[in-house]
């Protein structure tokens, strides 16, 4: 399946920038403020595609219920290994 290309029933996984003072176990490519006063990083995000329109839209769900919109084109959206 080429990237771009989701069907309903696809895992999937959002990386999303994050600006926190205390990153988490999960935290990747974490790098300082200029100041220090917090980081930011970028963590990896779990859905199921629960449904994908005509506009290539998908409709992300997590395992307990949270629901979020994106383009298949996103360059943070990726098929789960």
């Amino acid at each position: 399946m080429a990237r771009g290309q989701f069907s309903p029933g696809a895992f999937v996984v959002n990386r999303k920038l994050k600006r926190i003072e205390a990153p988490g176990p999960r935290a990747k490519c974490i790098a300082p403020a200029p100041r220090g006063e917090e980081y930011s990083f970028h963590v990896d995000k779990f859905w199921i595609v629960v449904e994908v329109d005509s506009q290539g839209h998908l409709r992300l769900e997590t395992r307990r219920g949270k629901q979020r919109i994106v383009h298949g084109s996103d360059p943070n959206i990726r098929h789960a290994r």
